[in-house]
């Protein structure tokens, strides 16, 4: 599995072909830290029926708060053939910390 830094996922913020994947749960999304990004949210456990939802085509970045959860969901993809996919180091709160 691949993974990605908040800095270096920072460099990519205006990539069309980069999507961050959010699969934190609908309460813990009230304010979206990813702004100028593209983003997807699909809460973790409904990440294998909404597969549709995703282009394979494209650099899917996963990410919740703190990297555990989007870890398992890129071994979910990628068992299932997405290979353009990558884990948030440190998740959501890393990003936080750039003050970007």
């Amino acid at each position: 599995m691949q993974t990605i830094t908040a800095e270096e996922l920072y460099e990519l913020a205006h990539d069309e072909n980069v999507i961050v994947l959010d699969v934190r749960e609908k309460y813990e999304v009230e304010e979206q830290p990813f702004k100028n990004l593209n983003i997807v949210h699909i809460p973790m456990n409904d990440v294998p029926n909404k597969l549709d939802e995703l282009d394979e085509e494209k650099h899917i970045v996963v990410a919740c708060v703190m990297g555990g959860r989007s870890a398992r969901v890129c071994e979910f993809l990628y068992g299932r053939g997405y290979e353009k996919i990558s884990n948030l180091t440190g998740g959501i709160l890393a990003w936080q910390k750039l003050n970007y």
